[in-house]
């Protein structure tokens, strides 16, 4: 398959746009002197998650390997267990790069978001003793 119609681009895409757009929210949010909404937090933590998961379920049905009906629901309840489980599966040894690849790109906004927080932080309590 072309890398250009690859479901793999849009999962990066994403990625790449909560990387960006998470960090800005909570700063505004924090900025305004408001915290958070907890569904919007939701949303952005589980967005890649069930991206991802829907990528898998695409991918085993175009590969003829959905084993049950509920495959989705259990891929979701076993994440990410069941990122490493299929991508071995069906891809082999070069699976398991590609999932350790889509795990790193599901914790990266989250964890870009931590790191910026943590430096606005820092910066509110060194400008203002």
């Amino acid at each position: 398959m072309d890398w250009r119609k690859s479901p793999l681009r849009w999962i990066a895409a994403l990625a790449a746009a909560l990387t960006v757009i998470q960090p800005a929210w909570l700063l505004i949010e924090f900025a305004r002197g408001r915290g958070p909404l907890p569904l919007v937090l939701l949303v952005f933590n589980y967005a890649l998650v069930v991206v991802i998961t829907l990528w898998i379920t695409l991918d085993a049905r175009e590969r003829r390997r959905t084993p049950c009906f509920d495959y989705g629901f259990f891929l979701l309840i076993l994440w990410p267990f069941s990122l490493f489980w299929y991508c071995g599966c069906t891809r082999g040894w070069r699976g398991i790069g590609l999932a350790c690849v889509l795990y790193v790109l599901a914790w990266l906004p989250a964890f870009t978001t931590a790191v910026i927080i943590m430096i606005a932080a820092i910066a509110a309590a060194v400008l203002n003793p």
